[in-house]
């Protein structure tokens, strides 16, 4: 880390209360400042008792967002405001008081995960029960298989005795209800 004071073009540390990490970033995002925190996309369950998950937008590192060290006085300006028009946070200090930076470099190795970490599973949509669907891409792609059970990850499928579990993401909506027409297509 360098003090901001020696790094014109490095970033200076936001901190701030972990649900208002991706909040501060856009708010100062729109308001013209360059800004980064590494974004995870994770499932989680819906609010409401609705069922099902959705795919939401995490921060990796609650409680940090970097901004850019050359706008470091208008940072600072910002949480002196006696009303903001941004979420509350506020500048790192190191123990002197200063406000530390760090360079770019040092932030590549975080950059590099966020752009390969594993990302969730792809879902599908359930099918109902006693829907006719055919299986695009193997043997089974001919024939109508029918729906006994389905969720967002798999669905059981069965033809006369024969019982199959194929994930649900397989299963698109042009394969269902319809008539063979050609190899493994059928029409919608």
């Amino acid at each position: 880390m360098a003090r901001a004071a020696d790094m014109a073009d490095g970033w200076v540390i936001l901190r701030m209360a972990g649900p208002r990490t991706l909040p501060v970033a856009r708010s100062l995002a729109a308001a013209g400042f360059e800004v980064w925190t590494p974004v995870d996309r994770v499932s989680k369950r819906r609010s409401g008792g609705r069922t099902g998950k959705v795919v939401v937008d995490a921060p990796m590192a609650p409680t940090i967002v970097f901004a850019r060290a050359n706008r470091r006085a208008d940072l600072h300006a910002i949480t002196r405001l006696p009303v903001s028009p941004h979420p509350p946070f506020s500048l790192f200090l190191d123990t002197d008081r200063t406000i530390v930076a760090v360079s770019d470099a040092s932030l590549e190795r975080m950059r590099d995960f966020e752009r390969h970490r594993p990302r969730p599973r792809p879902v599908g949509q359930p099918l109902a029960k006693g829907q006719k669907v055919g299986v695009p891409g193997n043997a089974f792609a001919a024939l109508k298989l029918e729906v006994d059970a389905s969720n967002e990850r798999r669905t059981l499928l069965f033809f006369g005795s024969m019982r199959m579990n194929v994930r649900t993401l397989r299963l698109h909506t042009d394969v269902v209800q319809g008539e063979h027409s050609s190899g493994t297509d059928m029409a919608a």
